[in-house]
């Protein structure tokens, strides 16, 4: 009976260290799913980021996260808030566009062209940045989810 606690008690503390996340930013975390993969940031990767960002030159590409149906884009912006990006991502050239302004976030649903695009916006005081996650996928549903339900905000992006 020893043995088997013991065994359960190892792989529970074993499997609650076996956190899997990546940090962007200033110690910022991002909890990756199990589905995800941090992957290498070519030009192709920065021609499409600077598609989705509109062409915001001044929010450089972090950190490029792989899934089988969607793509996740994390930018570090120095100079602009959050209530300036959110301006300029007001855009003619967005097909649809949907703003939820919460005290200390906004999220953003927006589509251009087949993308569907999840954008979550937050300033950290410790680091004095603006951090942009932008999720983008063919499945509208999808995006619509992470715009409506406030878990993968709260479950995979760790402020600081």
């Amino acid at each position: 009976m020893k043995k088997l606690l013991l065994s359960i008690t190892l792989i529970t503390l074993i499997t609650a260290c076996n956190n899997n996340f990546i940090y962007f930013g200033k110690n910022q975390k991002y909890v990756l799913a199990n589905n995800e993969i941090v992957a290498d940031i070519s030009q192709v990767v920065l021609d499409d980021y600077a598609t989705i960002i509109l062409g915001q030159e001044n929010i450089p590409l972090n950190k490029y996260i792989l899934s089988k149906s969607y793509r996740t884009f994390i930018g570090v912006s120095f100079n602009d808030a959050p209530q300036t990006l959110k301006e300029r991502f007001n855009s003619p050239e967005l097909d649809s566009h949907e703003v939820n302004e919460q005290a200390d976030y906004i999220s953003m649903k927006s589509q251009i062209g087949n993308n569907h695009i999840f954008r979550y916006l937050y300033f950290s005081e410790k680091d004095q940045l603006t951090y942009l996650v932008n999720v983008c996928s063919k499945d509208a549903d999808f995006i619509k989810q992470l715009y409506t339900d406030s878990l993968f905000v709260n479950n995979r992006i760790k402020k600081q």
